[in-house]
């Protein structure tokens, strides 16, 4: 998450979605807590928090709880990433990233294996960002991985700041996510997660 009084946006980060991208681009405009969050930014290191003790990807109905008139008042804004190509990413950054909570669990796994563990054991909506306990969008704006930078160039005329161009941060190294399916976990994907397939206009292909 990041927030910026000066430009009144609050920025909602759903993990393996281009966050450290936007996040890069945005963190010269967000509040930092401190001195030394704002000297760490300065030398080009994120600080952990960015504002107000809130955790990196926390949902937008918690920050609401915590900040109603804020949330309200500020436009607030995240992206949304293909499902299939949402779980090949997760896959390959788990297993590419020694640091990651769950790097020892998920390298010991094959893709098919992954899938499986991942729909019965962990499953977890982009949704669930960016909606509240009823299932109603919150935010005002959700863009999407696939037309990342056109949609953050709508995002920043709305909250008046130049246009940048993103650069990568924590991209995996791999194939196409087509390659990394059967016809079975294709099926898998798209029974699991029809929340929000359907929500947000995806499908295999697109």
């Amino acid at each position: 998450m990041i927030i910026s009084h000066s430009h009144k946006f609050i920025f909602i980060h759903n993990y393996k979605v281009a966050g450290s991208s936007v996040r890069a681009a945005l963190s010269k405009f967000a509040y930092l807590k401190s001195t030394k969050n704002l000297v760490l930014s300065t030398l080009g290191i994120r600080p952990k928090i960015f504002c107000s003790d809130f955790p990196d990807h926390v949902k937008s109905v918690d920050i609401k709880k915590r900040m109603p008139q804020l949330f309200l008042s500020y436009f607030t804004f995240g992206f949304v990433r293909n499902p299939w190509d949402w779980q090949v990413s997760l896959y390959h950054f788990a297993k590419q990233t020694p640091h990651h909570f769950q790097h020892k669990f998920i390298s010991k796994m094959n893709f098919e294996e992954y899938i499986d563990w991942r729909i019965n054991q962990d499953l977890k909506f982009q949704k669930d960002f960016f909606s509240n306990g009823q299932g109603e969008i919150i935010v005002n704006y959700i863009g999407k991985f696939e037309n990342l930078q056109n949609d953050f160039n709508q995002i920043s005329n709305k909250i008046g700041i130049p246009h940048f161009s993103l650069p990568k941060k924590n991209s995996s190294v791999r194939s196409s996510y087509k390659e990394y399916y059967t016809s079975t976990t294709k099926e898998y994907i798209a029974s699991a997660f029809e929340p929000d397939i359907k929500l947000f206009g995806y499908s295999f292909d697109s």
